[in-house]
């Protein structure tokens, strides 16, 4: 289940679909990831081709899906939550 958004916009998408503040080619893969966050009870229920994987540094403790080449959801899994989920490009 998602307990919280660091994302404010990525947010606002969730609760109420207004695209303002991500993306707006995104939406539909965005919705898809979203949704399977709010019903999965573990990251390993994950779908693979998510490309699902562990950060490190100053991100350690945080996974991350993809979303295209550059796009991706972060988030923190803690006790059966997906928390402080983010949505940021960090390949660019």
């Amino acid at each position: 289940m998602i307990r919280n958004f660091k994302h404010k916009g990525l947010e606002r998408f969730y609760k109420a679909g207004d695209v303002k503040g991500i993306n707006s080619a995104h939406a539909k893969r965005l919705k898809a990831r979203l949704a399977y966050l709010n019903i999965a009870r573990t990251v390993e229920d994950l779908p693979t081709q998510w490309k699902c994987h562990l950060l490190y540094k100053e991100l350690e403790g945080h996974h991350a899906i993809w979303v295209n080449a550059q796009w991706r959801i972060v988030f923190r899994f803690e006790n059966g939550d997906f928390c402080d989920v983010d949505y940021v490009q960090y390949h660019g």
